[in-house]
């Protein structure tokens, strides 16, 4: 599952990072240095700042598989930002926790961004969600990649003032026009660390 969760939104983060807009601004080249999203997103915040995010995945047949995300900062310097992720599956029978640690420069080069097809109609947009009872506003940029059959929507929401940038993420993937699986991952809950 973290596998998924490492996926969504990492085509989007890439033309997010490279400030595309639809159809006005082309991306970088590959030789060029963008910023990196993670580094960006928790570099004003912290160490010891952690997010709770939960995440899940809808099969086609109705059966949920649920994660809960934890993030903390635990390291901080100009040259780089640590993050620990610590993801616990719970299933019907099964609870699995995994933990990695991810060290994050502050830019890199293009050609090192998983981006998505180079197919991909993206839109971005603004709008205000409420988070921990408090209207944020927030920049989305969604994604649909078409392959086949396969149409992929991914959509992730962002804003600055909260810890590691991402309030929500969804990701639909259909086959001929039936939903195959879809996934949601929420913010629920921050800490700022002292």
């Amino acid at each position: 599952m973290i596998r998924v969760r490492a996926l969504v939104g990492v085509a989007v983060a890439a033309f997010a990072v490279a400030g595309a807009a639809p159809a006005q601004q082309a991306l970088p080249k590959p030789d060029e240095m963008v910023n990196t999203p993670p580094f960006q997103h928790w570099s004003s915040f912290p160490v010891g700042t952690r997010v709770t995010q939960k995440q899940v995945v809808t099969l086609p047949d109705g059966a949920k598989l649920e994660q809960v995300i934890v993030q903390k900062l635990l390291e901080k310097t100009p040259e780089r930002i640590t993050v620990e992720t610590v993801v616990t599956d719970n299933s019907k029978y099964i609870t699995e926790r995994t933990r990695a640690v991810t060290t994050y420069p502050p830019t890199i080069r293009m050609d090192q961004v998983s981006a998505s097809s180079p197919d991909a109609a993206v839109t971005e947009g603004k709008e205000e969600l409420v988070v921990k009872g408090k209207k944020i506003a927030t920049e989305w940029v969604e994604a649909v990649t078409k392959s086949g059959d396969d149409v992929w929507r991914e959509k992730t929401w962002t804003a600055q003032e909260i810890p590691g940038g991402i309030i929500k993420e969804t990701l639909v993937h259909e086959r001929g026009g039936k939903v195959v699986s879809e996934s949601i991952l929420e913010l629920v809950d921050f800490k700022l660390g002292s």
